[in-house]
């Protein structure tokens, strides 16, 4: 019996951002799912806008989905600023991610070597590698959505964080022109009601990166 299907199908009771009083809390399961389809969509920029035939958006949509491997397993979802802290904390919890990353992939030991070679890659990603590089600029993007979600709730406590994603993603956009891209036409629509995102006469509107507060306080 193998343990890998069925801790990834705990996604859903691990909540995100655990040290915040989120208002509308997520979890790991939905923040998998949006995240994936956020890296989609910058793989088919890359592929299409941008003419880069090294890309694959289903590889990215996989990475995503999958990119939170750890956390499923069994070390829950821990807040930047502790992970953070300094490079002797952030390498002791790397330790444990890395033994929790093996110990999902150990489950699949009882399988034709195979198919472990086939998900390892999935599970210990190549951060320099340009799936998966896209793939952690979709983790940023939705991480942007979610702290802009709270904050336009009034929920100050996620202030800090959205400004640091803000921060991150505008330094993306400058270096990634497929984020670019995505923040420009696709997400400007991220907060708008069912109502305005189902009405085909919505003005069709771009984003200046740096505007972000400023079209938060209107919203």
């Amino acid at each position: 019996m193998s343990k890998f299907v069925a801790l990834w199908l705990r996604a859903k009771v691990i909540n995100r951002w655990p040290l915040q009083g989120a208002l509308k809390p997520t979890n790991v399961a939905e923040h998998s799912f949006e995240c994936s389809v956020i890296g989609f969509m910058l793989g088919a920029i890359e592929l299409t806008v941008f003419k880069n035939n090294n890309i694959s958006p289903e590889k990215v949509c996989t990475l995503c989905t999958l990119h939170e491997a750890s956390e499923v397993s069994g070390v829950a979802d821990i807040s930047k600023p502790v992970k953070y802290h300094d490079n002797k904390t952030y390498q002791a919890i790397k330790k444990v991610e890395d033994f929790y990353e093996d110990k999902l992939l150990n489950s699949l030991d009882i399988f034709p070597t195979e198919m472990r070679e086939l998900i390892n890659p999935f599970i210990k990603q190549d951060k320099s590698e340009p799936h998966a590089i896209l793939a952690k600029h979709a983790d940023h993007i939705h991480a942007l959505y979610e702290s802009e979600k709270e904050v336009r709730l009034g929920n100050f406590e996620f202030n800090d964080a959205y400004n640091a994603q803000v921060g991150i993603i505008e330094k993306l956009c400058s270096q990634s022109r497929a984020c670019n891209y995505f923040m420009t036409h696709f997400y400007p629509a991220f907060h708008h009601s069912i109502d305005k995102l189902t009405n085909d006469a919505l003005e069709q509107k771009t984003i200046n990166i740096k505007s972000f507060e400023t079209n938060r306080t209107k919203a």
